[in-house]
Protein backbone atom coordinates (compact mmCIF):
# COMPACT_ATOMS: atom_id res chain seq x y z
CA UNK A 1 0.00 0.00 0.00
CA UNK A 2 2.61 2.52 1.11
CA UNK A 3 6.37 2.30 0.84
CA UNK A 4 8.49 4.70 2.92
CA UNK A 5 12.07 4.86 1.67
CA UNK A 6 14.98 6.66 3.37
CA UNK A 7 12.65 9.33 4.71
CA UNK A 8 14.06 12.29 6.63
CA UNK A 9 12.52 15.53 7.85
CA UNK A 10 13.88 18.34 9.97
CA UNK A 11 12.58 21.57 11.47
CA UNK A 12 14.99 24.52 11.75
CA UNK A 13 17.94 22.17 11.11
CA UNK A 14 16.73 19.88 13.90
CA UNK A 15 16.24 16.31 12.62
CA UNK A 16 12.89 14.76 13.56
CA UNK A 17 13.03 11.60 11.42
CA UNK A 18 16.35 10.37 10.07
CA UNK A 19 16.56 7.98 7.09
CA UNK A 20 13.65 5.70 8.02
CA UNK A 21 12.33 2.92 5.77
CA UNK A 22 9.28 0.66 6.21
CA UNK A 23 6.18 -0.71 4.47
CA UNK A 24 2.50 -0.52 5.32
CA UNK A 25 0.64 -3.54 3.97
CA UNK A 26 -3.10 -4.07 3.43
CA UNK A 27 -4.89 -4.90 6.71
CA UNK A 28 -1.88 -3.87 8.83
CA UNK A 29 -2.95 -2.37 12.16
CA UNK A 30 0.06 -0.39 13.33
CA UNK A 31 0.58 1.32 16.68
CA UNK A 32 2.91 4.31 16.28
CA UNK A 33 4.52 4.91 19.67
CA UNK A 34 7.19 7.12 21.20
CA UNK A 35 7.60 10.04 23.57
CA UNK A 36 5.91 13.39 23.04
CA UNK A 37 7.82 15.22 20.31
CA UNK A 38 9.43 12.05 18.93
CA UNK A 39 7.79 12.56 15.53
CA UNK A 40 4.60 10.47 15.60
CA UNK A 41 2.29 13.26 14.45
CA UNK A 42 4.88 14.39 11.89
CA UNK A 43 5.02 10.89 10.39
CA UNK A 44 1.22 10.72 10.15
CA UNK A 45 1.16 14.11 8.40
CA UNK A 46 3.80 12.87 5.95
CA UNK A 47 1.80 9.72 5.21
CA UNK A 48 -1.34 11.83 4.73
CA UNK A 49 0.46 14.14 2.31
CA UNK A 50 -0.01 17.18 4.56
CA UNK A 51 3.76 17.66 4.91
CA UNK A 52 6.69 17.10 2.55
CA UNK A 53 9.85 15.28 3.67
CA UNK A 54 13.26 16.92 3.58
CA UNK A 55 14.56 13.88 1.72
CA UNK A 56 13.44 10.37 0.78
CA UNK A 57 10.09 9.43 -0.66
CA UNK A 58 6.69 7.92 0.10
CA UNK A 59 5.19 5.73 -2.64
CA UNK A 60 1.47 4.94 -2.61
CA UNK A 61 -0.79 2.72 -4.68
CA UNK A 62 -2.40 4.85 -7.36
CA UNK A 63 -5.99 4.40 -6.18
CA UNK A 64 -5.22 4.40 -2.43
CA UNK A 65 -7.80 6.26 -0.32
CA UNK A 66 -6.72 7.69 3.03
CA UNK A 67 -8.77 8.91 5.99
CA UNK A 68 -6.74 11.19 8.28
CA UNK A 69 -7.87 12.38 11.72
CA UNK A 70 -5.42 15.01 13.05
CA UNK A 71 -5.05 16.05 16.68
CA UNK A 72 -6.18 19.59 15.93
CA UNK A 73 -8.71 20.35 13.21
CA UNK A 74 -10.58 23.31 11.78
CA UNK A 75 -14.37 23.17 11.89
CA UNK A 76 -16.84 24.86 9.54
CA UNK A 77 -20.15 25.87 11.06
CA UNK A 78 -23.51 26.16 9.34
CA UNK A 79 -24.65 22.53 9.26
CA UNK A 80 -26.46 20.20 11.59
CA UNK A 81 -24.81 16.99 12.77
CA UNK A 82 -26.83 14.96 10.25
CA UNK A 83 -26.08 17.35 7.36
CA UNK A 84 -22.36 17.42 8.12
CA UNK A 85 -22.00 13.65 8.23
CA UNK A 86 -24.20 13.19 5.15
CA UNK A 87 -21.86 15.51 3.23
CA UNK A 88 -19.41 12.64 2.69
CA UNK A 89 -21.90 11.08 0.29
CA UNK A 90 -21.04 13.86 -2.14
CA UNK A 91 -17.36 12.95 -2.14
CA UNK A 92 -16.78 10.89 -5.29
CA UNK A 93 -13.40 9.76 -3.97
CA UNK A 94 -14.79 7.80 -1.05
CA UNK A 95 -14.07 4.12 -1.10
CA UNK A 96 -16.99 1.85 -0.23
CA UNK A 97 -19.71 4.20 -1.42
CA UNK A 98 -18.02 5.29 -4.65
CA UNK A 99 -20.04 2.92 -6.86
CA UNK A 100 -23.28 3.09 -4.89
CA UNK A 101 -23.56 6.84 -4.43
CA UNK A 102 -27.33 6.73 -4.84
CA UNK A 103 -27.86 4.14 -2.16
CA UNK A 104 -28.57 6.69 0.56
CA UNK A 105 -30.75 4.36 2.61
CA UNK A 106 -27.89 1.93 3.21
CA UNK A 107 -25.54 4.79 3.99
CA UNK A 108 -28.03 6.38 6.41
CA UNK A 109 -28.44 3.09 8.30
CA UNK A 110 -24.67 2.82 8.76
CA UNK A 111 -24.41 6.53 9.55
CA UNK A 112 -26.94 6.20 12.37
CA UNK A 113 -25.10 3.18 13.78
CA UNK A 114 -21.74 4.98 13.64
CA UNK A 115 -22.93 8.25 15.17
CA UNK A 116 -24.71 6.46 18.00
CA UNK A 117 -21.69 4.21 18.51
CA UNK A 118 -19.56 7.32 19.03
CA UNK A 119 -21.86 8.51 21.80
CA UNK A 120 -24.43 10.77 20.16
CA UNK A 121 -28.16 10.40 20.74
CA UNK A 122 -30.85 10.65 18.07
CA UNK A 123 -32.01 13.96 19.51
CA UNK A 124 -28.54 15.33 18.61
CA UNK A 125 -28.87 14.60 14.88
CA UNK A 126 -30.55 17.90 14.02
CA UNK A 127 -28.55 20.09 16.40
CA UNK A 128 -26.18 22.63 14.78
CA UNK A 129 -22.58 21.44 14.90
CA UNK A 130 -21.64 24.80 16.43
CA UNK A 131 -23.42 23.75 19.66
CA UNK A 132 -21.01 20.87 20.26
CA UNK A 133 -17.75 21.13 22.20
CA UNK A 134 -14.38 20.50 20.57
CA UNK A 135 -14.37 16.89 21.77
CA UNK A 136 -17.76 16.21 20.21
CA UNK A 137 -16.72 17.97 17.00
CA UNK A 138 -13.79 15.54 16.85
CA UNK A 139 -16.28 12.66 17.04
CA UNK A 140 -18.21 14.11 14.11
CA UNK A 141 -15.04 14.24 12.00
CA UNK A 142 -14.16 10.70 13.07
CA UNK A 143 -17.61 9.48 12.04
CA UNK A 144 -17.22 11.09 8.59
CA UNK A 145 -13.85 9.40 8.12
CA UNK A 146 -15.01 5.96 9.27
CA UNK A 147 -18.08 6.08 7.02
CA UNK A 148 -15.91 6.60 3.95
CA UNK A 149 -14.22 3.21 4.53
CA UNK A 150 -10.82 4.35 3.19
CA UNK A 151 -8.10 1.85 2.39
CA UNK A 152 -5.91 3.36 5.12
CA UNK A 153 -6.90 5.08 8.35
CA UNK A 154 -4.43 7.50 9.97
CA UNK A 155 -5.75 8.33 13.44
CA UNK A 156 -3.89 10.72 15.76
CA UNK A 157 -5.07 10.13 19.33
CA UNK A 158 -8.74 9.41 18.51
CA UNK A 159 -9.66 8.34 22.07
CA UNK A 160 -8.74 11.62 23.79
CA UNK A 161 -12.36 12.80 23.95
CA UNK A 162 -14.13 9.43 23.98
CA UNK A 163 -15.83 7.81 26.97
CA UNK A 164 -15.41 4.12 27.77
CA UNK A 165 -18.46 2.97 25.80
CA UNK A 166 -17.39 4.88 22.68
CA UNK A 167 -13.84 3.56 22.95
CA UNK A 168 -15.16 0.01 23.11
CA UNK A 169 -17.33 0.63 20.04
CA UNK A 170 -14.36 2.11 18.15
CA UNK A 171 -12.16 -0.84 19.13
CA UNK A 172 -14.60 -3.29 17.61
CA UNK A 173 -15.04 -1.18 14.48
CA UNK A 174 -11.31 -0.89 13.83
CA UNK A 175 -10.77 -4.62 14.33
CA UNK A 176 -13.46 -5.61 11.85
CA UNK A 177 -13.81 -2.91 9.18
CA UNK A 178 -10.99 -4.10 6.91
CA UNK A 179 -9.07 -0.84 6.50
CA UNK A 180 -5.36 -0.74 7.21
CA UNK A 181 -4.60 1.42 10.25
CA UNK A 182 -1.77 3.55 11.61
CA UNK A 183 -2.72 4.72 15.08
CA UNK A 184 -1.21 7.12 17.60
CA UNK A 185 -2.59 6.69 21.11
CA UNK A 186 -1.32 6.84 24.69
CA UNK A 187 -4.00 4.40 25.85
CA UNK A 188 -2.20 1.11 26.52
CA UNK A 189 -5.34 -1.04 26.58
CA UNK A 190 -6.68 0.50 23.37
CA UNK A 191 -3.41 -0.19 21.56
CA UNK A 192 -3.37 -3.81 22.72
CA UNK A 193 -6.99 -4.37 21.74
CA UNK A 194 -6.73 -2.81 18.28
CA UNK A 195 -3.21 -3.12 16.86
CA UNK A 196 -1.07 -6.09 15.88
CA UNK A 197 2.16 -4.31 14.92
CA UNK A 198 4.17 -1.65 16.77
CA UNK A 199 6.56 0.93 15.30
CA UNK A 200 8.51 2.93 17.88
CA UNK A 201 10.02 6.31 17.01
CA UNK A 202 12.95 7.39 19.19
CA UNK A 203 15.74 9.86 18.49
CA UNK A 204 14.79 10.04 14.81
CA UNK A 205 14.99 6.29 14.21
CA UNK A 206 12.28 3.62 14.08
CA UNK A 207 12.08 0.10 15.48
CA UNK A 208 9.47 -2.17 13.92
CA UNK A 209 7.92 -5.09 15.84
CA UNK A 210 5.24 -7.38 14.41
CA UNK A 211 3.47 -7.68 17.78
CA UNK A 212 0.95 -5.69 19.86
CA UNK A 213 2.12 -2.98 22.26
CA UNK A 214 2.50 -5.00 25.47
CA UNK A 215 4.55 -7.67 23.71
CA UNK A 216 6.62 -4.94 22.07
CA UNK A 217 7.52 -3.56 25.50
CA UNK A 218 8.83 -6.96 26.56
CA UNK A 219 10.72 -7.61 23.31
CA UNK A 220 12.25 -4.13 23.32
CA UNK A 221 13.60 -4.66 26.83
CA UNK A 222 14.95 -8.09 25.87
CA UNK A 223 16.57 -6.62 22.74
CA UNK A 224 18.25 -3.91 24.76
CA UNK A 225 19.56 -6.38 27.34
CA UNK A 226 20.89 -8.67 24.60
CA UNK A 227 22.59 -5.73 22.89
CA UNK A 228 24.24 -4.67 26.14
CA UNK A 229 25.50 -8.22 26.84
CA UNK A 230 26.82 -8.66 23.29
CA UNK A 231 28.46 -5.22 23.39
CA UNK A 232 30.14 -5.90 26.74
CA UNK A 233 31.38 -9.32 25.57
CA UNK A 234 32.80 -7.81 22.40
CA UNK A 235 34.47 -4.99 24.31
CA UNK A 236 36.09 -7.55 26.60
CA UNK A 237 37.33 -9.53 23.58
CA UNK A 238 38.68 -6.36 21.93
CA UNK A 239 40.51 -5.36 25.09
CA UNK A 240 42.06 -8.81 25.49
CA UNK A 241 43.10 -8.87 21.81
CA UNK A 242 44.67 -5.40 22.01
CA UNK A 243 46.56 -6.41 25.15
CA UNK A 244 47.91 -9.52 23.36
CA UNK A 245 49.03 -7.39 20.40
CA UNK A 246 50.84 -4.88 22.64
CA UNK A 247 52.48 -7.60 24.71
CA UNK A 248 53.88 -9.59 21.78
CA UNK A 249 54.15 -6.93 19.05
CA UNK A 250 57.97 -7.10 19.00
CA UNK A 251 58.42 -10.80 19.74
CA UNK A 252 59.44 -12.66 16.58
CA UNK A 253 57.98 -16.00 17.67
CA UNK A 254 54.57 -14.39 18.02
CA UNK A 255 54.65 -12.30 14.82
CA UNK A 256 52.19 -14.48 12.89
CA UNK A 257 49.71 -14.54 15.77
CA UNK A 258 50.03 -10.77 16.28
CA UNK A 259 49.30 -10.08 12.59
CA UNK A 260 46.37 -12.47 12.70
CA UNK A 261 44.89 -10.62 15.71
CA UNK A 262 45.43 -7.24 14.02
CA UNK A 263 43.55 -8.42 10.91
CA UNK A 264 40.86 -9.87 13.15
CA UNK A 265 40.25 -6.47 14.74
CA UNK A 266 40.29 -4.71 11.37
CA UNK A 267 37.58 -7.00 10.00
CA UNK A 268 35.52 -6.94 13.18
CA UNK A 269 32.06 -5.43 12.85
CA UNK A 270 31.79 -3.26 15.93
CA UNK A 271 28.56 -3.69 17.87
CA UNK A 272 26.59 -0.74 19.18
CA UNK A 273 23.80 -0.39 21.69
CA UNK A 274 20.78 1.47 20.32
CA UNK A 275 20.62 4.93 21.82
CA UNK A 276 17.65 5.44 24.11
CA UNK A 277 15.77 8.65 24.79
CA UNK A 278 16.19 8.98 28.55
CA UNK A 279 14.63 12.45 28.82
CA UNK A 280 11.95 12.60 31.49
CA UNK A 281 9.32 15.07 32.59
CA UNK A 282 10.28 16.57 35.96
CA UNK A 283 7.07 17.87 37.51
CA UNK A 284 6.46 19.15 41.03
CA UNK A 285 3.75 21.60 41.98
CA UNK A 286 4.80 24.51 44.24
CA UNK A 287 3.76 24.26 47.91
CA UNK A 288 0.16 25.34 48.26
CA UNK A 289 -0.64 28.39 50.44
CA UNK A 290 -3.15 27.43 53.14
CA UNK A 291 -6.81 27.89 52.23
CA UNK A 292 -9.92 27.74 54.39
CA UNK A 293 -11.27 24.37 55.51
CA UNK A 294 -13.81 24.28 52.68
CA UNK A 295 -12.40 25.51 49.34
CA UNK A 296 -15.71 24.86 47.56
CA UNK A 297 -19.33 24.64 48.73
CA UNK A 298 -22.14 23.97 46.24
CA UNK A 299 -25.85 23.72 47.04
CA UNK A 300 -28.72 22.94 44.66
CA UNK A 301 -26.75 24.05 41.61
CA UNK A 302 -28.46 23.96 38.23
CA UNK A 303 -27.34 24.82 34.72
CA UNK A 304 -29.55 25.10 31.65
CA UNK A 305 -28.71 25.88 28.05
CA UNK A 306 -32.03 27.16 26.74
CA UNK A 307 -34.53 24.34 27.26
CA UNK A 308 -31.78 21.78 27.83
CA UNK A 309 -30.94 21.06 31.47
CA UNK A 310 -27.33 19.95 31.79
CA UNK A 311 -27.53 19.17 35.53
CA UNK A 312 -29.67 20.12 38.52
CA UNK A 313 -29.67 19.64 42.28
CA UNK A 314 -25.87 19.44 42.50
CA UNK A 315 -24.95 19.66 46.19
CA UNK A 316 -21.54 18.88 47.67
CA UNK A 317 -18.70 20.29 49.76
CA UNK A 318 -15.00 19.83 49.07
CA UNK A 319 -12.62 19.89 52.04
CA UNK A 320 -9.09 21.25 52.01
CA UNK A 321 -6.60 18.68 50.70
CA UNK A 322 -9.15 16.38 49.07
CA UNK A 323 -8.50 14.93 45.64
CA UNK A 324 -11.85 14.84 43.83
CA UNK A 325 -12.71 13.30 40.45
CA UNK A 326 -15.65 14.52 38.37
CA UNK A 327 -16.71 11.44 36.40
CA UNK A 328 -19.50 10.66 33.95
CA UNK A 329 -20.15 10.17 30.28
CA UNK A 330 -19.22 12.87 27.81
CA UNK A 331 -21.94 15.49 27.65
CA UNK A 332 -23.13 14.89 31.23
CA UNK A 333 -21.82 18.31 32.32
CA UNK A 334 -18.37 17.80 33.88
CA UNK A 335 -16.73 20.64 31.94
CA UNK A 336 -19.86 22.79 32.34
CA UNK A 337 -19.66 22.38 36.12
CA UNK A 338 -15.98 23.34 36.08
CA UNK A 339 -16.76 26.44 34.02
CA UNK A 340 -19.44 27.41 36.55
CA UNK A 341 -16.85 27.12 39.34
CA UNK A 342 -14.48 29.29 37.31
CA UNK A 343 -17.18 31.95 36.85
CA UNK A 344 -17.24 31.49 33.08
CA UNK A 345 -20.93 30.51 33.01
CA UNK A 346 -23.96 31.72 34.90
CA UNK A 347 -26.04 29.27 36.92
CA UNK A 348 -28.85 28.90 39.44
CA UNK A 349 -28.18 27.86 43.02
CA UNK A 350 -25.34 28.56 45.43
CA UNK A 351 -21.65 28.21 44.62
CA UNK A 352 -19.16 29.55 47.17
CA UNK A 353 -15.38 29.68 46.81
CA UNK A 354 -13.76 29.38 50.25
CA UNK A 355 -11.42 31.69 52.16
CA UNK A 356 -7.99 32.41 50.61
CA UNK A 357 -8.57 29.99 47.72
CA UNK A 358 -6.16 30.50 44.83
CA UNK A 359 -7.25 28.49 41.78
CA UNK A 360 -4.96 27.04 39.16
CA UNK A 361 -7.06 26.04 36.14
CA UNK A 362 -6.06 23.79 33.25
CA UNK A 363 -8.86 23.97 30.68
CA UNK A 364 -9.71 21.12 28.33
CA UNK A 365 -8.50 23.21 25.38
CA UNK A 366 -5.65 24.89 27.26
CA UNK A 367 -2.97 23.68 24.87
CA UNK A 368 -4.94 24.87 21.83
CA UNK A 369 -5.07 28.40 23.24
CA UNK A 370 -1.31 28.90 22.92
CA UNK A 371 -0.03 31.34 20.29
CA UNK A 372 1.53 29.24 17.54
CA UNK A 373 3.79 32.04 16.32
CA UNK A 374 5.60 32.42 19.65
CA UNK A 375 8.57 30.29 20.63
CA UNK A 376 8.48 28.02 23.68
CA UNK A 377 10.66 30.49 25.58
CA UNK A 378 8.54 33.51 24.58
CA UNK A 379 5.36 31.72 25.68
CA UNK A 380 6.66 31.42 29.24
CA UNK A 381 8.62 34.69 29.28
CA UNK A 382 5.46 36.63 28.40
CA UNK A 383 3.62 35.46 31.52
CA UNK A 384 6.46 35.06 34.03
CA UNK A 385 6.92 37.87 36.56
CA UNK A 386 9.47 38.69 39.26
CA UNK A 387 12.40 36.46 40.16
CA UNK A 388 10.92 33.45 38.38
CA UNK A 389 11.97 35.01 35.06
CA UNK A 390 15.60 34.25 35.85
CA UNK A 391 14.72 30.57 36.14
CA UNK A 392 12.83 30.16 32.86
CA UNK A 393 15.59 28.16 31.13
CA UNK A 394 15.86 25.78 34.10
CA UNK A 395 12.08 25.33 34.23
CA UNK A 396 11.92 24.62 30.49
CA UNK A 397 14.72 22.09 30.86
CA UNK A 398 12.82 20.28 33.62
CA UNK A 399 9.90 19.96 31.20
CA UNK A 400 12.09 18.59 28.39
CA UNK A 401 12.38 21.90 26.53
CA UNK A 402 16.10 22.34 27.16
CA UNK A 403 18.62 23.76 24.68
CA UNK A 404 17.40 24.40 21.14
CA UNK A 405 13.93 23.03 21.98
CA UNK A 406 13.14 26.28 23.79
CA UNK A 407 13.48 28.16 20.50
CA UNK A 408 10.94 26.00 18.64
CA UNK A 409 7.73 27.74 17.61
CA UNK A 410 4.59 26.51 19.31
CA UNK A 411 2.95 25.72 15.98
CA UNK A 412 5.43 22.88 15.30
CA UNK A 413 4.97 21.26 18.72
CA UNK A 414 3.14 17.99 19.12
CA UNK A 415 -0.04 17.83 21.19
CA UNK A 416 1.89 16.40 24.14
CA UNK A 417 4.53 19.13 23.96
CA UNK A 418 1.82 21.79 23.92
CA UNK A 419 0.22 20.20 26.98
CA UNK A 420 3.55 20.27 28.81
CA UNK A 421 4.03 23.93 27.86
CA UNK A 422 0.54 24.80 29.09
CA UNK A 423 1.31 22.97 32.33
CA UNK A 424 4.39 25.17 32.87
CA UNK A 425 2.17 28.25 32.73
CA UNK A 426 0.01 26.69 35.43
CA UNK A 427 3.05 26.20 37.68
CA UNK A 428 4.29 29.79 37.52
CA UNK A 429 2.08 30.92 40.40
CA UNK A 430 1.41 28.87 43.56
CA UNK A 431 -2.20 27.81 44.03
CA UNK A 432 -4.11 25.72 46.55
CA UNK A 433 -7.01 24.52 44.37
CA UNK A 434 -6.02 22.79 41.15
CA UNK A 435 -8.84 22.30 38.65
CA UNK A 436 -7.65 20.11 35.78
CA UNK A 437 -10.00 19.34 32.88
CA UNK A 438 -8.59 16.30 31.03
CA UNK A 439 -4.93 17.25 31.68
CA UNK A 440 -3.58 13.93 30.37
CA UNK A 441 -4.87 14.41 26.82
CA UNK A 442 -1.89 14.17 24.45
CA UNK A 443 0.60 13.29 27.23
CA UNK A 444 2.70 10.19 26.61
CA UNK A 445 2.46 7.28 29.03
CA UNK A 446 5.55 8.20 31.02
CA UNK A 447 4.44 11.82 31.39
CA UNK A 448 1.00 10.67 32.57
CA UNK A 449 2.65 8.64 35.32
CA UNK A 450 4.78 11.63 36.35
CA UNK A 451 1.71 13.88 36.52
CA UNK A 452 -0.13 11.34 38.67
CA UNK A 453 2.78 11.24 41.13
CA UNK A 454 2.97 15.04 41.26
CA UNK A 455 -0.75 15.31 42.01
CA UNK A 456 -0.45 12.75 44.82
CA UNK A 457 2.36 14.81 46.40
CA UNK A 458 0.55 18.15 45.97
CA UNK A 459 -0.58 19.38 49.40
CA UNK A 460 -3.51 21.43 48.11
CA UNK A 461 -6.96 20.48 46.83
CA UNK A 462 -7.46 18.87 43.41
CA UNK A 463 -10.48 18.59 41.14
CA UNK A 464 -9.99 16.67 37.91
Amino acid sequence: MISVEHLSIEYSSRPILDDITFLINPRDRVALVGKNGAGKTTLLRLLAGVETPTSGRISKMGDLTIGYLPQVMMHVDGKTLREDVMSVLGNKAIGRWGETIGDEARFIAEMDKTIIGLGFERKDFDRPCSEFSGGWRMRIELAKILLQHPDLLLLDEPTNHLDIESIQWLEEFLKTNGSALVLVSHDRAFLDNVTTRTIEITLGRIYDYNVPYSQFKVLRQERHEQQVRAYMNQQKMIQETEEFIERFRYKATKAVQVQSRIKQLEKLERLEVDMEDTSKLNLRFPPAPRSGDFPLIIEDLRKDFGKHTVFQGATFTIRRGEKVAFVGKNGEGKTTLVRCIMGQLDYMGMLKIGHNVKIGYFAQNQAALLDGELTVFQTIDNVAVGDIRTQIRNILGAFMFGGEASDKKVKVLSGGERSRLAMIRLLLEPCNLLILDEPTNHLDMQSKDVLKSALKEFNGTVIC
